[in-house]
């Protein structure tokens, strides 16, 4: 499988070949501005047209950490800067509809997202070529599109309208609300994030409940309590009887949870469409840890799954991949399992940071490729990354020199340097 990286310094297309059964981990490196984030979509939506011409199926999965208040300023002066008989052809299209519409929404804290893959990028011609003539897609040979996407939003805020963020994420996105269901709860998540002693009796029978009886209801552990009792040949105590249904009743109307297996989330991960999991301000389980662990530990393990059983390639973007990590060991864990596993199981990580050099060093250790776009953020990330490659002493650039979006350099196989132009993104 072949991708397109961008051009090269002599205005020719390079191309990446992807290996086959194996992983082709990628990290993306520098500076604030520099158009990481830009590339990451560009590459998410370039994969996934590569496997979609060919009639293969392959999960692209990305974890969307921010949406961007900034963008429907840039939409709005693509908008307004329009000659006004072109303006007039656009009338009664989608896109004047959500010129009217978006900014409106975008008063009630409505932004599209880092990932708005719905939404047809029209502004990024407003980007010159090197010539400052030619549009930056169009030098490429691209054109504004957007792709199929599906949004998983967990824990929705209850402010938000999910059509709302529907429309300002682009007419190609649908959107859904994630859930997980209580048939796979442990014992171990659910005394995290409800804080039960498990020393208690309580605390033993909701152990049975779970990791013996495996429920499917909250009910049902009212059923569990009651066979303890009669096993135990006499009743509960108020207090136990009370305690376990306070933990039934936050079951109950916990909005992360429920009893039908067909709403789980990953029912709506789907190898036809780009898959976008909302952990921006959408989704309120931010400000959960336990409960963004609990996703991203099933998410994993779904994709493991598929990864084993069904030979489907995945490739999992996480931008930004500092802020999921630092603080919460847990979830360092999962994305530990992604790079590791992944190497022989056709799992692919595209991570971005800005600062690497106090991430953990499996993940350079385990990084294919890299990508630096403008310059290190540091000296220290120079120094890190000739730890695991020598040819990074081969990218320079004058400290003053300004930095210009999405121009960089590509080191392919830790070995071989290139100097890109990357490919833009031509959703939004």
């Amino acid at each position: 499988m072949r991708i397109y990286l961008g051009m090269n310094s002599e205005k020719r297309k390079e191309f990446l070949k992807l290996d086959e059964g194996i992983a082709n981990h990628i990290f993306i490196l520098g500076q604030s501005g520099a158009g990481k984030t830009l590339w990451m979509r560009a590459l998410a939506e370039e994969i996934f047209s590569a496997y979609r011409s060919q009639n293969r199926p392959v999960y692209v999965i990305i974890l969307e950490r921010k949406h961007d208040p900034s963008k429907l300023k840039h939409y709005n002066r693509w908008w307004l800067n329009l000659p006004p008989h072109v303006r007039k052809e656009w009338e009664g299209t989608f896109i004047e509809v959500y010129m009217r519409k978006a900014l409106e929404l975008a008063e009630e804290g409505y932004n599209p997202g880092d990932f708005a893959l719905g939404l047809p990028n029209y502004p990024m011609n407003l980007l010159k070529w090197t010539d400052n003539r030619t549009g930056l897609l169009s030098a490429h040979g691209l054109k504004p599109e957007a792709f199929p996407n599906n949004r998983i939003i967990f824990y929705p805020d209850r402010s938000k309208n999910l059509q709302y963020i529907r429309f300002v994420n682009g007419p190609r996105t649908d959107v859904y609300i994630g859930k997980i269901p209580f048939s796979i709860l442990r014992f171990e998540h659910v005394r995290r994030f409800i804080y039960v002693n498990p020393s208690t009796n309580y605390g033993r029978i909701l152990k049975d409940a779970f990791d013996v009886y495996h429920i499917k209801k909250p009910e049902d552990i009212i059923e569990v309590a009651k066979q303890h009792a009669f096993d135990l040949g006499k009743p509960l105590s108020p207090r136990t009887m009370q305690n376990i249904l306070s933990v039934v009743k936050i079951l109950k109307n916990h909005p992360l949870f429920t009893d039908n297996e067909k709403d789980a989330f990953w029912n709506y991960l789907s190898t036809d469409r780009i898959n976008v999991i909302d952990f921006s301000a959408n989704s309120r389980i931010i400000e959960f840890p336990e409960e963004e662990e609990l996703v991203l530990r099933q998410l994993v393990d779904y994709v493991l799954r598929k990864a084993r059983y069904n030979n489907i390639p995945v490739y999992f973007f996480i931008d930004e991949i500092q802020d999921f990590i630092f603080g919460n060991r847990q979830i360092a864990r999962q994305i530990d399992r992604l790079f590791r596993l992944g190497r022989s199981m056709n799992i692919t990580v595209v991570a971005s940071t800005q600062y690497l050099h106090s991430l953990p060093s499996y993940m350079l250790e385990g990084a294919k490729h890299f990508a630096v776009l403008g310059y290190f953020a540091s000296d220290k990330d120079k120094q890190k990354v000739m730890e695991f490659t020598k040819a990074a002493k081969r990218i320079k650039i004058k400290k003053e020199q300004k930095i210009k979006p999405l121009v960089g350099w590509f080191v392919e196989e830790k070995r071989h340097v290139k100097r890109i132009y990357f490919r833009p993104p031509t959703s939004f």
